[in-house]
């Protein structure tokens, strides 16, 4: 059940729909957890557990001014968190069943890529996420392994571009982004 006894237990921070299921991240007991609803008390639960009771798995809450921390891709619902205490908030998949999968180890290790701003185009999630010889950029995903990689290193070196407020439209992202030659820019991608 979700624990609807904190501030934090809003649990429409950020949602998905996949095949008439709605999908979000809430608040439980230990943390916060991947649901899923059918729009009935019965049919709302945790997807599957992954803060366990050794607090080693923990989903990352939606932050403050991105798009969403939550996205259905093909068969698959993205959002972030770290399976376990090897590695940090990263990319995780879901079929809504099973336990999830991590996508990629962007920033490996236990330290956080911790990928934000999940944006559909077409059938790729565009998402800015950090390394440490990159900073913060501009990733794609088709939600595998082999189909997650840096799409545009817009300000190269460890500083990063800082992409941020993702819009789509059409068949383009919208965002800006920062160089250190030009400053905070509009840019677009089309994926």
């Amino acid at each position: 059940p979700i624990n609807r006894s904190r501030d934090t237990a809003a649990p429409f921070r950020c949602s998905a729909e996949r095949n008439g299921l709605l999908y979000f991240i809430g608040s439980a007991v230990g943390g916060n957890e991947l649901f899923r609803s059918d729009g009935s008390t019965a049919g709302t639960f945790a997807v599957t557990d992954i803060v366990t009771d050794s607090g080693s798995g923990q989903v990352s809450p939606c932050i403050a001014g991105t798009i969403g921390g939550v996205l259905a891709l093909n068969d698959r619902i993205l959002f972030v968190g770290a399976l376990d205490s090897s590695t940090g908030f990263e990319l995780l998949s879901s079929n809504g069943v099973d336990p999830p999968l991590l996508v990629a180890d962007i920033k490996p290790g236990i330290e956080d890529s911790h990928p934000t701003e999940l944006t559909r185009v077409g059938q790729r999630a565009i998402f800015v996420a950090t390394t440490a010889s990159q900073g913060r950029e501009l990733w794609a995903s088709d939600g595998s392994i082999a189909g997650t990689q840096l799409l545009m290193d817009i300000q190269p070196g460890a500083t990063g571009s800082n992409p941020s407020s993702l819009v789509v439209a059409g068949d383009r992202v919208y965002f800006l982004a920062t160089t250190l030659a030009n400053g905070t820019e509009l840019w677009l991608t089309d994926g």
